[in-house]
Order: structure tokens, then C-alpha cells, then sequence
């Protein structure tokens, strides 16, 4: 025997393209186009999303929430969203970050005998990353949806947390020298040549506050034409819903 509730779920899909750019938590921008595949299951207000991305960018979404009629083809969606994407064109959203040290030092010592000895001490080291851009965000939404079965809109604000998944870098360098000069029968000690070096860079997660537009227009024969975009992401394509 089928159960109600799930008769009752409806289940819609879709594949397609879009093209898109996304400025992530560092302010790094990188292209998010390519081939799309996602659905949505609904259970009267009730509704999961769900999306993947391959192209110049990898990545996924995925959304749960309620939508309340309003009528008047109107309706409020409460939502918890995530999303996460990484880019994979090395040329067009990489950073490659070099951190360069170097310690140069003279010392000049007088023996008995009157004569100058002098010490050279010298360091350099090289520190390299490089990393893929990414963005990681989740958040609540509140949208409010009008319009037609043709065309169909949402505006709505957001907020939560975002991350561009860089590394966080933590390095130092410490240098002591104790030298000792042997001349004749006599030592000298020359102590604490000491250079101290440390670079610490955290990319934690940032919260956000974002006003979202949306838009769907059905084009016929199962395809429609969608757009999104907000303060830090935009995309537009096309999908054959099935």
C-alpha cells in the first residue's frame, strides 16, 4: 500500500547551463560556469533543493524551507541554505603567495694584538602557497515570490556565514647564533645574534548580510531561463525542466 504523504510529494528536476562569477569572503573572483544538475521535492508548503556544478568551477547547494501562500500567485519562503564551490581554471582563480627573509650582519671584533676581525652572518628563506579560489556560505533566507506560471520572481535577504577557504598560513623564523673565535690562546664568545620572523594569516568565517533578486521564465517545451544574483555572486543560464 503506497503511503499518502508520499503520493503526495512532488518531484521535479532539471539539467542545463550557466554562466556566472562569484567574489568570495577575500575578495578573490572567480567564473562559475558550466553544466548544472539539481531537483526539488515538495510536500504542500514543505520543500528540499538540491544542485551540482561541474565546468570551471566544481561545487554543490542545497536548501530546505517552507513556503506560505499568500495568494494572489504570492508566496514566503523561510529557508536554511548552504553552498560550497571551488574553482578549478588554475589561470583565472589562483593565488600563488611568496613570503621572502633574509638576515645580513657584520660584527667586528679587536683582538690583543690590536688587529679587527670581522664576522659575516648571513640567512635567506623562501615561504610559497598557492591555493584554488573557493567560497563556502550558509545562511537563512526570506524570500517573498510573485508572479505568473510565465514568469515567476523572488526577492528576499539573507544572512550567515562565509568562508573562501583559503589556508590559514602560520609561519616563523627563529635565528640564534653562538660563536665562539678561537685567536691564538685567547676565545672569544659572541652571543645572542638573534633575528625572530613570523607571519600568521587567518581566513576564518565572515558573516553576511545580502539582498537576493531570482527569476524564472518559462520558454516553452520544458526549458526556462534562470538568474540569480546578490552582493557577492550572480548567475544566469538556461534548463530543461523535467
Amino acid at each position: 500500500m503506497t503511503n499518502p504523504v508520499f503520493k503526495n510529494v512532488k518531484v521535479t528536476g532539471y539539467t542545463g547551463v550557466q554562466a556566472g562569477i562569484i567574489n568570495n569572503s577575500a575578495k578573490e573572483k572567480f567564473l562559475n560556469t558550466g553544466a548544472v544538475l539539481g531537483g526539488e521535492a515538495r510536500y504542500k508548503g514543505a520543500f528540499a533543493r538540491a544542485q551540482v556544478m561541474g565546468g570551471t568551477a566544481i561545487g554543490a547547494e542545497a536548501q530546505l524551507g517552507y513556503e506560505f501562500d499568500l495568494g494572489k500567485n504570492m508566496g514566503l519562503e523561510l529557508s536554511a541554505k548552504t553552498q560550497m564551490y571551488k574553482n578549478l581554471v588554475s589561470d583565472l582563480g589562483s593565488t600563488t603567495h611568496t613570503a621572502e627573509f633574509h638576515h645580513n650582519a657584520e660584527y667586528s671584533i679587536v683582538n690583543e694584538q690590536g688587529q679587527t676581525e670581522i664576522i659575516n652572518q648571513s640567512f635567506d628563506e623562501n615561504h610559497t602557497s598557492s591555493w584554488n579560489h573557493s567560497m563556502q556560505q550558509t545562511g537563512l533566507k526570506a524570500q517573498l515570490n510573485f508572479g505568473s506560471e510565465k514568469a515567476r520572481f523572488g526577492v528576499s535577504i539573507e544572512a550567515g556565514t562565509r568562508n573562501s577557504q583559503r589556508p590559514n598560513i602560520s609561519y616563523s623564523s627563529d635565528i640564534n647564533s653562538n660563536i665562539d673565535i678561537k685567536n691564538g690562546d685567547k676565545i672569544v664568545n659572541v652571543q645572542n645574534l638573534a633575528q625572530v620572523t613570523a607571519v600568521n594569516v587567518d581566513n576564518g568565517a565572515k558573516g553576511y548580510v545580502t539582498p537576493t533578486l531570482t527569476a524564472k521564465v518559462n520558454l516553452g517545451k520544458g526549458f526556462s531561463l534562470n538568474a540569480n544574483a546578490d552582493l557577492y555572486q550572480g548567475q544566469a543560464g538556461i534548463r530543461y525542466n523535467f
